[in-house]
């Protein structure tokens, strides 16, 4: 075994919403702000459908926000935060990775709508 590896200092976070917790624990709300302006802030390509599948990944959805501020609800203030900077991403149905009036455009924009639907 080499001692020269040392274990990755992320692998204690679950999820982004624990590593969240410990920055508002370490640095405040402050902290929290700069990390959601510095992780969470990708800019928008202004043709989702032309974007590389890799650039549309790392856009964070407004939804995947909400999702996160749901599991911080312990922690208030916080989760508030995160709702906030939600506000500013964009929807999911608006990062659609085909042509406008395509045939999977539509198919895409269907299979949203299902799910939406069924999480009603």
């Amino acid at each position: 075994m080499n001692s020269d590896i040392r274990p990755d200092p992320w692998d204690q976070f679950d999820d982004a919403a624990s590593l969240i917790a410990f920055v508002n624990r370490k640095g405040g709300l402050e902290a929290v702000k700069e990390l959601l302006v510095l992780a969470y802030s990708q800019p928008v390509p202004e043709k989702p459908w032309l974007a590389p599948a890799a650039e549309l990944v790392a856009c964070t959805t407004r939804e995947r926000l909400e999702e996160l501020a749901d599991k911080l609800k312990k922690l208030p203030k916080v989760a508030e935060l995160v709702r906030a900077h939600a506000v500013t991403r964009p929807l999911e149905a608006s990062m659609c990775p085909y042509p406008p009036g395509s045939t999977n455009a539509r198919a895409w924009h269907a299979s949203k709508y299902r799910r939406a639907y069924k999480a009603s």
